[in-house]
């Protein structure tokens, strides 16, 4: 849900530099006139996000966008806020149909980088692999889904075949099963294929992955 200005004093404009730069990572915030609390700058990105997410819904998609900037502005290694930004940028290009301009998909495949970048920091450091780059299923199933949503069918189904190669994701939840994504990256290859009128491949894929 939003939150209203009157009850929370969030950083904007020139609020916005010094707060990112304190090094106790937290900030005075009032509350209710005399009563005061500290709030921390992923709390505040939180609100920010939640924000975001209830605007996605809204006529247009620029003030969910500023949200999530601002979420980004004061956590920059939250690969899950790049994330939700590129997924906004992808929808306001969506809108515009085949008349979006280039620089609105650029600006996600930009933030779907950096969520990737940051993904593959968090993972190499949970595998101890320290200076080799690790890439998940999680990584490589995002790409193939936002050139799936910009009908760039081919770099898709390139993303979601490096799924059934890659490792599943050692810091997306505790059940390893939930996370492995290669079910679901073979039930959107299968739809591409068939939309293709590769029914033989589409119907081969979902009995190796899809079946119970």
């Amino acid at each position: 849900m939003y939150y209203d200005r009157a009850h929370v004093v969030h950083p904007i404009n020139s609020a916005l530099r010094p707060f990112a730069e304190t090094e106790d990572d937290s900030r005075t915030v009032v509350v209710d006139g005399p009563n005061t609390r500290q709030l921390t700058k992923s709390d505040l990105a939180a609100l920010h996000s939640v924000a975001a997410h209830v605007m996605l819904v809204a006529p247009t998609i620029a003030t969910s966008i500023v949200q999530y900037t601002m979420a980004l502005s004061l956590c920059p290694n939250d690969a899950s806020v790049a994330l939700h930004l590129a997924a906004a940028y992808l929808h306001q290009a969506s809108r515009r149909a085949e008349h979006a301009p280039r620089s609105v998909v650029l600006q996600a495949m930009t933030y779907i980088e950096r969520y990737a970048e940051l993904r593959s920091m968090q993972e190499t450091k949970a595998r101890g692999t320290s200076g080799h780059v690790v890439v998940t299923q999680e990584i490589a199933y995002n790409f193939g889904r936002a050139f799936h949503f910009l009908g760039m069918l081919g770099l898709a189904c390139e993303y979601y075949e490096r799924v059934f190669e890659l490792p599943v994701s050692m810091t997306a939840v505790a059940d390893k099963e939930a996370s492995d994504l290669r079910c679901e990256a073979a039930y959107n290859l299968a739809s591409i294929y068939i939309s293709s009128g590769s029914m033989m491949r589409a119907k081969a894929l979902l009995l190796t992955h899809c079946s119970i």
